[in-house]
């Protein structure tokens, strides 16, 4: 039997990231530790590409990409990370499927709607994930939720409007 890839491992909760934490420990992380720490968001969110801000950072082979997509356990992962990550944001996921804003937007907006904020690019990254991954459906109502932001923000998200338009084509 071939020995699974380190984010396989990883989003099976039998591996560890690079610095040795545990998919289930990540989504137990309060706020601050999802601000402050930068390290985490490529193994959340899987790019086919090298990190250019995490050089330890998995980069999914094909073959990772099949299994995700052949896997409701890993899939069921994604939309944990999803949903810790949509909290973050200030939005949640509603009874009908629907990303929404929560009660907590204009409070959880404040970490995030400025220019040049570095989650505006883990934001495009968890959308290309999601694509990748097989969850086009929620990187698409999640790109909804956002397209609502930026009608409120346009002056400060315009160009990561482009990039999250991209992401998801």
């Amino acid at each position: 039997m071939k020995k699974k890839s380190a984010i396989i491992s990883f989003y099976s909760g039998e591996g560890f990231d690079d610095q040795g934490r545990s998919f289930s420990e990540i989504l137990k992380w309060d706020y601050d530790s999802l601000e402050s720490t930068h390290d985490y968001i490529q193994w959340l969110f899987p790019l086919d590409v090298a990190s250019a801000y995490n050089c330890n950072a998995p980069i999914l082979a094909q073959e990772d990409i099949d299994t995700f997509l052949n896997s409701t356990e890993l899939q069921h992962n994604v939309i944990k990370a999803l949903l810790v990550m949509l909290e973050f944001y200030g939005f949640s996921l509603n009874a009908a499927g629907r990303i929404v804003r929560s009660d907590r937007f204009n409070e959880r907006a404040t970490n995030w709607i400025n220019a040049g904020n570095h989650n505006l690019l883990r934001i495009t990254r968890i959308l290309k994930s999601l694509s990748m991954l097989g969850l086009n459906d929620y990187a698409k109502e999640f790109f909804s939720a956002l397209q609502s932001v930026y009608a409120d923000y346009p002056n400060i998200i315009r160009k990561s409007y482009g990039y999250w338009l991209n992401a998801i084509e």
